[in-house]
């Protein structure tokens, strides 16, 4: 071990804390807390924080991983996104350009089946709203 982390404990029931050499130098049980003979309490909180940054780093990790899968299987391009807060920018403005471009289909498609008749001016304010919707995203 390299750091104070969190490591099987010999004890049943309990958690241990171990310092960079693999020495345990805390262990919780239900009913103590025990800082081990020769341990300083500094050594022994050492121990916890790394314990936890190092479980908390997983978690986020894990969510990270839960946005990228989602991302993923919904055809999103998760970008370089090296933290859940990137991906969820990357997944931002890839859900307006989609709904700016099913908006617009939407006014192509309406334009396409006025287009021959005689209100023209309706088919020509489709168009318009066509271009006004994907202009949106050129602001």
């Amino acid at each position: 071990m390299n750091k104070y982390e969190l490591g099987p404990s010999p004890i049943p029931n309990n958690i241990t804390f171990y310092n960079p050499d693999g020495e345990p130098v805390m262990v919780i049980t239900k009913d103590s807390i025990t800082v081990l003979e020769g341990v300083t309490v500094d050594e022994a909180s050492q121990a916890v924080i790394a314990a936890l940054e190092k479980y908390i780093k997983a978690l986020v990790a894990a969510e990270r991983e839960k946005v990228a899968a989602w991302m993923v299987a919904h055809l999103y391009a998760t970008g370089h996104g090296d933290t859940t807060e990137d991906m969820l920018k990357e997944l931002e403005w890839q859900i307006a350009e989609r709904e700016r471009e099913a908006c617009a289909k939407v006014c192509e498609a309406e334009y396409a089946a006025c287009w021959h008749q005689s209100a023209m001016a309706a088919a020509h304010a489709a168009k318009r709203i066509e271009r006004d919707i994907r202009a949106r995203g050129e602001k």
